[in-house]
């Protein structure tokens, strides 16, 4: 067959015609095919716009409620910035859901399904349980506001009844009272609640709260059951919250809703993805088709286009469904050799960048490791915003817990101290010695301390301090029992009347022993023991740790209600000696007339007998006074008369000798102080020999103390024979 011009021309019009179709069907294919896949990508961003929004609301209600306690133009509006970023995040959500509806080819199945009304539905039970929510805090109030300002208010109006009527008991209770309102406002546990409402069942149970008698006591009854009723108020409140740890109330609401909103958004966009992909695959069918009865010729072309076209379009599907689904793919789409998906591709993988970035930050702030930082992805990343905000706000949450917690912690260590220390008061008050060993053994414990002492002055001596009881001393620090205004650090600490707090000590000043040896204290603490500017006493308190200012403040107070206890103690021992002398002297003026007229019968012979005795006495001690070294002491310790051997001895005149002490003489390490003259004064002899040094050169002198009566048998005097080895 032979072809002319024409026919070859007509062939190759033919041939360009059908190329021309060809073309225009390729072209429309890939137009249309091009459509759907720009449709799927822009509804695949859509939905993961619209997840980031769902995540975007949840972390605004965890920082809503991080921060509510401490936002007071939420308690003063009823709103803050959390709740209407919360609303305009689900308005967002809302309007972004019907256009997908209305601008998408679901619609029709979407609505079929029953998906669009479930999740207008969940996003409107969401958004409601946020803000039922918001008005139970709103009701349960913080601070200055609410039902808590109402609870503060009350109790402040108890305390200051409580305060009128002047009752320890009703001051006890008015502290239990604020410790376990503190406690509930702050901890909102059902423990601390039925502690309150016992305390205030205990309250209602005495006599002038349960039957009141006058206009006060009645205010007082009204004011009790108007707290307890805001208390159980209060309660339901908290209990219709609800907290994440319990399966009821609002927040766990809130929860549920928030999982149910997100499972129809998962089942939603389960069927946007199953659509998409229908729709694609029913265009690759029809372009198949198309391309078969254009010609085989062109099918391998097409076939090669499909080829280029579905590897990267099938790698960029399946990724994204990972991302849809949460997870992130372990490796990177190619962003090389194909250029109509590097942009898509581009843009998936620096999305997967960004979310795993934010997942290692949010994980990292649960741990709150508050260090590590975020790098945001532009200007815009709003999100990445947020995330930073939350960090910040959660660091500062948590400073503010551990600062209210410390805060908490004195308190309470201040509260159960005093009270703890009231109660020991009040139990021994009628002995003082078994009062200063408890108190000074339990101060000690309470103090975490290892020694202390107890030194007071007595109603005769308000200079002299006496060991009154010790916790813990080793043996030598009995040895020195009286101490005298400004005498070492005790007696500094009552000539100054205030606290020495010492974190240097003078070298062998105590040691601390215990089962691994003895060691210096760390620390030293003198607290005076005062009432109304009268000097009670000294504590003095020994520790290996430093004391912190909680707990000196705390053993100030401690002390000074040491001291109201033992002037009460003093005023009610001496009330018992006047009631009972007042008793005596009764009994004993009918005795003393007939006892003047046998004393006047005896006097004449006892003043005969006392002149032989003297006569007898002087003798003795001039006998005495060739052989020993002779002192004689008046009733307050000083020396009264010396003979020539104690001159002698000790190289001096008797100028400087006479209306000394005897430590002053033979220095302060001798054993004869003011507790060994008074069991001399008393009428005992005593014995005590003494290592001392006398111009540089040591001595041992043995001392008997001997009490000089009078003819009435009272102690006039004390004369000591010394001897004295070289």
């Amino acid at each position: 067959m032979k072809f002319s011009s024409r026919h070859i021309k007509s062939q190759f019009v033919l041939q360009i015609g059908f190329f021309v179709l060809y073309s225009i069907a390729v072209s429309l294919i890939v137009f249309l095919t091009y459509r759907q896949i720009e449709k799927k990508r822009n509804a695949e961003f859509l939905m993961l716009n619209l997840r980031h929004s769902l995540s975007h609301s949840y972390i605004t209600y965890c920082n809503f409620m991080l921060n509510v306690n401490n936002d007071d133009q939420f308690f003063l509006t009823g709103k803050n910035g959390s709740t209407s970023q919360f609303n305009s995040i689900l308005e967002n959500l809302t309007d972004s859901l019907n256009y997908t509806i209305q601008n998408n080819s679901l619609s029709e199945e979407s609505a079929n399904l029953g998906l669009r009304d479930s999740l207008i539905s969940d996003i409107n039970k969401y958004k409601n349980s946020f803000n039922y929510i918001t008005l139970a805090i709103l009701e349960r109030g913080m601070k200055g506001y609410g039902n808590m300002k109402a609870i503060q208010e009350l109790s402040d109006k108890i305390l200051q009844h409580f305060a009128i009527s002047k009752n320890p008991e009703f001051f006890l209770f008015g502290i239990k009272l604020k410790s376990l309102e503190s406690d509930f406002n702050y901890s909102y546990n059902f423990r601390e609640y039925s502690g309150l409402i016992s305390l205030l069942d205990e309250i209602s149970n005495e006599p002038s709260i349960g039957n009141p008698t006058n206009s006060d006591n009645q205010e007082l009854s009204s004011l009790v059951s108007s707290y307890r009723s805001k208390i159980q108020y209060q309660n339901n409140t908290i209990q219709l919250l609800g907290s994440n740890d319990s399966d009821k109330g609002l927040i766990n609401d809130f929860e549920r809703n928030y999982k149910n909103l997100k499972n129809s958004f998962n089942k939603y966009a389960a069927v946007q993805h199953t659509k998409i992909l229908s729709g694609i695959a029913e265009w690759k069918v029809f372009a198949i088709v198309i391309f078969i009865l254009i010609t085989l010729l062109y099918i391998l072309l097409i076939w090669r286009l499909l080829i280029r076209i579905r590897g990267p379009l099938g790698q960029s599907i399946e990724f994204s469904y990972h991302l849809s689904k949460g997870k992130l793919p372990a490796e990177d789409l190619p962003i090389e050799g194909h250029f109509e998906f590097s942009n898509l591709n581009n843009s998936l993988n620096r999305i997967k960048a960004s979310v795993k970035d934010k997942q290692i930050f949010i994980e990292n702030l649960l741990k709150q490791r508050f260090e590590i930082d975020l790098s945001l992805q532009g200007k815009n990343d709003t999100f990445g915003k947020t995330l930073l905000a939350l960090k910040e706000n959660m660091r500062k949450a948590r400073d503010e817990q551990l600062k209210y917690a410390e805060e908490y912690r004195l308190r309470r260590y201040r509260n159960e101290g005093i009270a703890k220390f009231s109660e020991i008061l009040r139990s021994n008050a009628d002995n003082l010695h078994k009062l200063a060993d408890v108190f000074i053994r339990e101060l000690v414990r309470y103090l975490e301390a290892m020694q202390g002492g107890l030194f007071l002055t007595n109603e005769n001596d308000e200079q002299t301090l006496f060991l009154e009881s010790a916790f813990a001393y080793d043996r030598k620090k009995y040895l020195k029992k009286t101490i005298a205004p400004g005498e070492g650090l005790v007696g500094a600490c009552a000539l100054e009347k205030k606290s020495i707090n010492l974190t240097e000590l003078p070298t062998d000043y105590l040691e601390i022993t215990s089962g691994l040896g003895e060691a210096p204290p760390n620390n030293l603490l003198l607290m005076p023991v005062m009432n109304e500017g009268t000097l009670i006493g000294v504590i003095e308190i020994a520790s290996l740790k430093k004391f912190e200012a909680h707990q000196i403040d705390v053993g100030e107070i401690i002390a000074s209600s040491l001291a109201s206890t033992i002037i009460a103690g003093r005023i009610n021992s001496r009330t018992s000696e006047l009631l009972e002398k007042s008793q005596q002297q009764a009994a004993e003026m009918a005795e003393q007339e007939e006892e003047m007229r046998q004393n006047l019968e005896e006097l004449k012979a006892t003043q005969e007998e006392s002149a032989r005795r003297e006569e007898e006495m002087e003798g003795i001690i001039n006998a005495l006074s060739h052989s020993f070294c002779l002192l004689e002491y008046d009733l307050t310790g000083k020396i009264s008369k010396v003979n020539q051997k104690v001159l002698t001895l000790l190289s001096l005149s008797s100028e400087n000798v006479l209306g000394k002490s005897h430590s002053e003489i033979f220095g302060k390490g001798t054993k004869a102080d003011s507790i060994l003259f008074t069991k001399v004064i008393e009428g005992t002899a005593v014995e005590v020999i003494e290592k001392v040094k006398i111009n540089n050169k040591p001595v041992e002198l043995s001392n008997t103390f001997l009490p000089i009566h009078s003819k009435t048998g009272t102690t006039v005097k004390i004369i000591n024979i010394m001897s004295v080895n070289f």
